[in-house]
Formats: structure tokens, sequence, C-alpha cells
């Protein structure tokens, strides 16, 4: 049961980044908009190029939760994979969350920070009843 419900929020957590490369509403609030994205104003990076890496960010992510959230739950992908795929999504989930930084997105690092901790220091594996 416990596997289930954090393979659904892995994935959602997953999902909510592709609002990242989806059209931002008007709404000066939004914060998953990368044409606002400090690096353009700080650094002079191009919106395109930010655009683009937010894209790439965003479907690892994405896509590396949507795998963790099935090794969690054991279906298709092997649960060994588990730990990787989380790791590589929650990494990929601080860049993308870094490029297009807002202060709500806190509790999205707040999510990848803890799930890096579970795998590098209490070694968690969520279909195993035990901690390494």
């Amino acid at each position: 049961m416990w596997t289930v419900i954090l393979g659904i929020f892995l994935l959602f957590h997953g999902l909510i980044h592709l609002a990242y490369v989806a059209p931002a509403p008007a709404d000066p609030n939004y914060p998953f908009d990368l044409n606002k994205s400090w690096l353009i104003a700080s650094v002079g990076i191009d919106t395109g190029t930010i655009r683009l890496l937010g894209l790439v960010f965003a479907a690892l992510t994405a896509i590396g939760f949507l795998l963790a959230a099935l090794a969690t739950m054991g279906i298709i992908v092997p649960q060994t994979w588990w730990q990787p795929l989380t790791v590589t999504a929650a990494l990929a989930s601080l860049v993308l969350l870094f490029l297009g930084w807002h202060n709500w997105l806190l509790l999205g690092v707040a999510i990848d920070v803890l799930l890096l901790v579970a795998v590098f220091v209490l070694h968690w594996q969520p279909f195993s009843a035990t901690v390494t």
C-alpha cells in the first residue's frame, strides 16, 4: 500500500515539472515561468537557451520520476533501478528549479533533498522492510 502511495507521489512530483514547458498563464505570480529566470536578468543568457535547458531537464525529471514510480511499485521497471532513477530525477529537478527559481518552489527542493538523503544517507528502498 505505501509503495503505491509513494509511487503516485513520485509520479505527480515529476509531472508538475512539465509546467515549466507548458504555456504560462497571465498570472505574474505563476512560479513555473522560465522566461523570468534569474539567469536571463543577471547573467544575460538567452531566453531560448533557458527554455531549451528547461525542456531537457523537465523531460528528464518527469521521465525519471515516472520510471522511479514504476520501480517503486514493481511495475515493468526493475526495483533495483529505484535508487539511480530517483537520484537522476531529483538532481534534474533541482537543476530545473534552480534555472527557474521562484520562492514557492521551496517545497520541491525539500522533496528532492529528502529523496537524496533517503538514498545516499539512509540507503532506503521503499519496497524493502529495512534500512541498510
